[in-house]
């Protein structure tokens, strides 16, 4: 049986721990990529359970509509109210009148389910929370 120079022990132990090192590395920026991610995560879910409790409910829906046609002067609206939404008609509007009254209905936080242009007549579609 041949001995087992100490030099190549030494050698083999210097090759695995440097092997366990650059293991290690890995592994720990792969753990930092995770806890970003997550952290990533958190902010959007986070983002978005507050735009979910800034969306109206049919009754503040309702008053933000009837403010808006009263600020327009706007005289032919009529809402349905349906289950988990709002059906919003107007009827007899010029083109001007209908880009002042879609510019403030698209800058509110509504849910704008349907969307229906016609020459004199405007429906909206909101979904409610």
């Amino acid at each position: 049986m041949k001995k087992i120079n100490s030099l190549t022990i030494l050698l083999i132990s210097i090759i695995i721990f440097l092997i366990i090192v650059n293991l290690y590395k890995y592994t720990n920026s792969n753990i930092q990529n995770v806890k970003s991610e997550y952290l990533e995560i958190q902010k959007l879910s986070l983002g978005f359970t507050t735009s979910k409790k800034s969306l109206y409910t049919q009754r503040k829906a309702e008053q933000q509509l009837r403010n808006i046609t009263r600020q327009l002067n706007i005289k032919n609206l009529s809402i349905v109210k349906k289950s988990k939404k709002l059906i919003v008609k107007v009827k007899k509007m010029s083109f001007y009148e209908q880009d002042k009254f879609l510019n403030k209905v698209l800058n509110e936080k509504f849910i704008i389910l349907k969307l229906k242009i016609e020459k004199n007549e405007l429906e909206i579609e909101i979904g409610i929370k």
